[in-house]
C-alpha cells in the first residue's frame, strides 16, 4: 500500500452517526477509530474503502451518498479510481489524476476521470450530496471490484462480511491466523496460515486477493468457496497460496463448529480414539546430551522421541554443531554428509542400549541425503527399530522413494515440504511413504489434509502430520482433530507452547503425558486475544540467516 496516493477514504452514510453503526452495518470493515468521525463521517483506508462501499448496503438505506478523498500526493491509485468510474463502463481511467485533495460527490468524480466538468476542484469539501445532480448513483453502483455471488440459495441468511490476517510470535515465531467474520453477532473463525518463512505474502494474499472472493457468501460452502479461490488464480499450489487457502478453510470449519454448537471433529465423524499420540524431540551438541534430554522426557510420560546430535560445522538440523569444525576449508563451518552417516548410528546404538526396547525411537535426515545414503542409511539403523525415519529425499528426488523405500527396512515418513495436496496424494498413491507427514496448512488446510487421511487409510499408510512450533494452536488443534478421527492414525508432533502462546490464544491443546486430547468446545476451541497478540509483534523469520549457512566444506549450499 505504500505506493498509492491515497491516505484515506471517508464515507458518510444518510443513516450511519458513527463507527459504531458502520461496524454493525458492515461488518468486518476495520475503521480507523484513531481519527475523527463527525456528522455520521467513517474514514477507513483505502484497502477497506471498497470494502465498506460493497458491504454497506447489503441492508438497503435510502438517500444519496458523498464519498471523500483525502490525498497525500494528489493521486488517485487505479482501483479507487475504478471504483468511481464503475457505474460509467468503457470510459477510460486516467491515472495519475490531479486534484483529488476534496471532497467528492459522484459527478465530481465524472469530472475527474474525464467527463463534462460541474464543479470547480477549488470548490470546499462538500458535506451533503449536490443538488446539481440530478441522480446520485448508490455505493452498490460504485463498487470496483466484481461481485462473487452465491451461486445457489443459501440454507439462511449467514454471509461472510471481511477476511483479515493476525500475525503474532509469542515464541519469536511468526504465526499467522486468518480471521472470517460474519453478519451474525459474535460469529467469527479461525484458521492457521503460518508460513513462517515468507508470512508477508501469505498476508499479501489473503487481504488482497483471498477476500474479495468470498466477501458476500454463505460460510457454509466450504468446498466451493476454497475451490473458487484455488481455481480463480489459474496457477495454483505452492506454501504462499495454499497457506493462504488453509487459513480460509480452517476459519470456515471453525464457523461450522460454532454454528452447529459441536468441536470439528464431531462434525466429521466423530472419534475413532480418545487421544492421539505424540513425540518429542531430543537434541543435543553431544550423544550424552541429547540421551540426557531423551530420558527426561520419558520420565514425564512420552513413549516416542527423536532423537538427533550435532556435529562438527553450523549446518547441523535438530541440535546444535560446532563451528569451525573444518579448518583449512573453503568453508570451515561446513556439513559434511559422510559425517552424519557415522555420527547419527552410533547416536542410536547408545539409544536403545540405555533407553531400553520400550521407547521408540525417531530420527530425521532433514532432506540431505541422496537415494543412495538414504538406503545405507537406513540398513544402519536397521538393528535399532526406529519407528520412522523423515524426509531423507528432498522433493526434488521424491521420485525415487518408491525404490528406497522397497530398499529401507526402516519405515519412512515423507511430505513435510509438499506445498500442494496432489503432490501429498501422489506420495501415498506411488508407494513412496510408510508414514505421510504434511504440514497442513501448506497443502490448503483442513479439507485437503482429511483427503488425504482418507487416502491413506485406503493404502496402508499413516498419518504423522508436521507440527512443530512452526504451527499455531489452531493448525496443532486441526492436527488433532485428525488424528482422533483417523482409522489411518500413526503418531502426532509435539510441542509445548510457552505461557505466552496459551495467554494469545486461549484454549491452547496441552500435551499430558505424551498424549493430546481436542477440545470438545464448539469449532477449534481455541480463541485469539487480539491486544496480547499484539504484544509480541512478528518479524522476519531467522530461517533465511541459518539456512544461507548450510553449506558443505568447499562451500556449497545444502539443502536445508
Amino acid at each position: 500500500m505504500a505506493s498509492l496516493g491515497i491516505d484515506v477514504v471517508a464515507i458518510r452514510f444518510p443513516l450511519v452517526k458513527n463507527v459504531e453503526v458502520l461496524r454493525e452495518t458492515a461488518a468486518g470493515i476495520r475503521a480507523d477509530p484513531a481519527r475523527t468521525v463527525r456528522e455520521g463521517w467513517s474514514y477507513l483506508d483505502t484497502r477497506d474503502a471498497a470494502r465498506a462501499i460493497r458491504l454497506a448496503l447489503t441492508a438497503p438505506l435510502s438517500g444519496s451518498h458523498v464519498v471523500g478523498v483525502s490525498a497525500r500526493d494528489t493521486l488517485l491509485d487505479r482501483p479507487t479510481a475504478e471504483m468511481l468510474a464503475a457505474y460509467a463502463p468503457g470510459v477510460p481511467v486516467r491515472s495519475p489524476i490531479d486534484g483529488c485533495d476534496a471532497a467528492i460527490d459522484t459527478t465530481r468524480a465524472r469530472t475527474l476521470l474525464g467527463f463534462e466538468p460541474q464543479y470547480s476542484l477549488s470548490d470546499p469539501p462538500l458535506s451533503e450530496p449536490s443538488p446539481h445532480a440530478p441522480e446520485t448513483p448508490s455505493m452498490s453502483d460504485l463498487l470496483t471490484e466484481p461481485t462473487f455471488e452465491q451461486p445457489w440459495p443459501a440454507r439462511d441468511g449467514t454471509r461472510i462480511t471481511g477476511v483479515r490476517t493476525i500475525v503474532t510470535a509469542p515464541e519469536g515465531t511468526p504465526l499467522v491466523v486468518v480471521r472470517v467474520d460474519t453478519n451474525v453477532d459474535g460469529l467469527y473463525g479461525l484458521g492457521c496460515a503460518t508460513f513462517t518463512q515468507r508470512w508477508h505474502s501469505v498476508v499479501s494474499f489473503v487481504e488482497e486477493h483471498l477476500e474479495r472472493l468470498v466477501v458476500g457468501r454463505y460460510p457454509g460452502d466450504i468446498e466451493d468457496l476454497t475451490r473458487l479461490v484455488r481455481l480463480s488464480g489459474y496457477w495454483r499450489d505452492g506454501g504462499v497460496e495454499n497457506n493462504a487457502l488453509s487459513g480460509l478453510d480452517m476459519a470456515l470449519w471453525d464457523i461450522a463448529g460454532k454454528r452447529s454448537g459441536l468441536p470439528v471433529h464431531e462434525l466429521v465423524g466423530g472419534k475413532a480414539r480418545a487421544a492421539a499420540d505424540t513425540y518429542i524431540h531430543a537434541g543435543g551438541a553431544t550423544v550424552e546430551e541429547t540421551l540426557d534430554q531423551a530420558r527426561a522426557y520419558v520420565a514425564e510420560g512420552w513413549r516416542h522421541i527423536r532423537l538427533q546430535v550435532g556435529q562438527p560445522g553450523i549446518g547441523a538440523y535438530g541440535a546444535h554443531g560446532v563451528g569451525g569444525g573444518y579448518p583449512g576449508s573453503p568453508y570451515p563451518d561446513g556439513w559434511r554428509v559422510e559425517e552424519y552417516l557415522r555420527v547419527t548410528p552410533a547416536l542410536f546404538e547408545r539409544a536403545r542400549q540405555e533407553l531400553g526396547p520400550d521407547v521408540e525411537l525417531l530420527h530425521d535426515a532433514h532432506s540431505r541425503l541422496t537415494p543412495k545414503q538414504a538406503v545405507t542409511l537406513a540398513r544402519s539403523l536397521e538393528p535399532y527399530g526406529l519407528f520412522f525415519l523423515e524426509d531423507v529425499l528432498a522433493p526434488e528426488e521424491w521420485r525415487s522413494l518408491p525404490g528406497v523405500r522397497a530398499a529401507s527396512p526402516v519405515p519412512l515418513a515423507v511430505g513435510e515440504l509438499a506445498t500442494s495436496a496432489t503432490t501429498a496424494a501422489g506420495l501415498i498413491l506411488d508407494g513412496g511413504v510408510d508414514f505421510i507427514r504434511c504440514h497442513i496448512s501448506a497443502i490448503g488446510g483442513f479439507s485437503p489434509a482429511k483427503k488425504l487421511a482418507t487416502l491413506a487409510e485406503f493404502t496402508g499408510v499413516r498419518t504423522a502430520w508436521h507440527a512443530p512450533g512452526d504451527t499455531s494452536p489452531i493448525g496443532a488443534a486441526a492436527n488433532v482433530a485428525l488424528d482422533v478421527g483417523s482409522p489411518a492414525f500413526g503418531i502426532q508432533e509435539g510441542h509445548v507452547y510457552n505461557d505466552a502462546t496459551h495467554e494469545v490464544f486461549p484454549g491452547t491443546l496441552r500435551i499430558e503425558d505424551g498424549w493430546l486430547r481436542p477440545n470438545e468446545e464448539p469449532g477449534w476451541g481455541i480463541d485469539l486475544d487480539e491486544d496480547a497478540a499484539r504484544r509480541f509483534a512478528a518479524e522476519l523469520s531467522g530461517h533465511d540467516a541459518w539456512a544461507a549457512g548450510v553449506r558443505s566444506p568447499d562451500g556449497a549450499l545444502r539443502y536445508p
